[in-house]
């Protein structure tokens, strides 16, 4: 059995403690799911078991969860059984079935998608990115963009990494260091995607494809700018040139 298009809608986050709401095609169940020790234990609408011992019953009928899924709502598991708990636990994805038709009709498309437009997400939040967003703007209103020099509010200010996050140690990751301001207007995406970066002191291309005439442009404007650089970011900095400078010369 694959696993289909289900949304895990929380309830309720107590601890280490998690009620979903399945919803599949033929039915919703509650599943409430918690941690005891190294087991994990679940209950959910009549059955119950811990961390695999013991019997689940519904109705005087065994089951195991993945049929128990499937026979009750329409849906089920395709991962093992406890990596879809920890999954569940740790690192919540949201699964929202699409069911996007459309219509054209005269010449003019419409977009018909079934039940509600606004639906509940769960994501993953950085703890140290509120911290580190503190110490680069401290009690400021207005900053400069780190990249283009230009001065502006804070809300049009994004706490860029220079090393990818990605590919930080735990604590690079808490270093202060690895982030400077760069505006949404373009300068946070060329850094990010690699057309840019910063050596020597002064910004650099990277990636030399034109594009088009006008993004072409705006890097020209970038490039030879110097870059007043805190000496404790040069590590973050060569390491993002030679990794996208590889990156791209291996495409070329």
């Amino acid at each position: 059995m694959n696993e289909p298009d289900v949304l895990y809608l929380p309830h309720e986050s107590k601890g280490s403690t998690r009620v979903f709401k399945l919803i599949g095609p033929k039915d919703s169940i509650k599943l409430k799911i918690a941690r005891q020790g190294n087991a994990v234990q679940y209950r959910g609408d009549g059955v119950y078991e811990l961390n695999g011992k013991g019997i689940k019953w519904k109705r005087d009928k065994k089951y195991v969860l993945k049929d128990y899924l499937w026979d009750r709502i329409g849906a089920t598991f395709s991962l093992t059984r406890g990596k879809w708990f920890e999954k569940l636990l740790n690192d919540i994805e949201i699964k929202v079935p699409d069911r996007i038709t459309y219509d054209e009709t005269d010449g003019e498309l419409s977009l018909e998608i079934e039940g509600e437009l606004d639906v509940y997400t769960v994501v993953k939040r950085r703890k140290e990115q509120a911290k580190l967003r503190s110490e680069l703007f401290k009690s400021a209103t207005t900053k400069s963009c780190s990249i283009c020099g230009h001065e502006m509010p804070v809300d049009f200010l994004i706490t860029s990494h220079i090393k990818m996050r990605s590919k930080a140690t735990r604590d690079e990751r808490l270093d202060k260091n690895i982030v400077l301001p760069m505006c949404n207007f373009g300068c946070d995406a060329l850094f990010e995607k690699g057309i840019i970066g910063v050596i020597g002191g002064q910004i650099v291309r990277i990636k030399r494809d034109p594009i088009t005439p006008h993004f072409d442009l705006i890097v020209k404007n970038l490039i030879g700018r110097p870059h007043n650089e805190n000496p404790l970011t040069h590590k973050y900095f060569d390491w993002h040139f030679d990794f996208h400078n590889q990156k791209y010369n291996a495409n070329a």
